[in-house]
């Protein structure tokens, strides 16, 4: 596991909605004769859109410098539960926007994440 953990009060539960955990296929290589051989990527991580939904304090004294200083901006990787299986797994921020904040009601707001999961 990496050795980076989710910060103490702090959630990173996966709302329902909007969740989507992608999957890999094989690795296809034509041959020069005969059909392609295929084998599996165990290595690959997997894609996974996620929403999280924290108060606005969480969000400003907690998850914003837990990301930009422990995870480097998001490139580094942080222990996690699997949104769907809830096996321990590790979890990277990905693409060039990692995530958007956006207000939802009462004092809280909702984080749309772009991850990649292992």
């Amino acid at each position: 596991m990496a050795a980076i953990d989710i910060p103490e009060g702090l959630t990173l539960r996966a709302l329902r909605e909007g969740l989507q955990v992608g999957a890999r296929r094989a690795l296809e290589k034509a041959n020069d004769e005969g059909p392609p051989k295929r084998r599996p990527i165990a290595a690959t991580a997997v894609p996974v859109s996620a929403s999280f939904k924290m108060t606005r304090a969480a969000y400003s004294d907690t998850f914003e410098p837990w990301y930009r200083n422990t995870l480097g901006q998001g490139a580094l990787w942080f222990n996690w539960t699997h949104p769907l299986t809830g096996a321990p797994c590790e979890a990277q921020f990905a693409g060039e926007q990692a995530f958007t904040v956006a207000p939802a009601p009462g004092d809280f707001v909702k984080i749309s994440a772009q991850l990649r999961m292992r």
